[in-house]
């Protein structure tokens, strides 16, 4: 299950930066840049599966897509 491998790595880089008294801009737009990869790719595959080609698949497309968009509004929330 390598999406769940790097989607726990994207949480606790987030939970990491969380505990930082000063924020790594550079680390904050890789993040962000690995978080948009990875919804890019979460979309396309949610796409497919509603499509038909992966129909039991569906469920998890949308908790991975689903976990990515949390993911995203959390390092969102963070940086304001």
């Amino acid at each position: 299950m390598k999406k769940n491998t790097k989607l726990n790595e994207l949480a606790d880089a987030i939970e990491r930066i969380k505990n930082q008294k000063k924020v790594d801009s550079t680390a904050v737009n890789k993040l962000k840049h690995e978080l948009d990869e990875e919804e890019k790719i979460s979309r396309n595959y949610l796409q497919i599966t509603q499509n038909g080609i992966f129909v039991k698949s569906i469920k998890k497309a949308i908790r991975w897509n689903k976990k990515v968009i949390d993911l995203k509004h959390e390092l969102n929330v963070l940086l304001k």
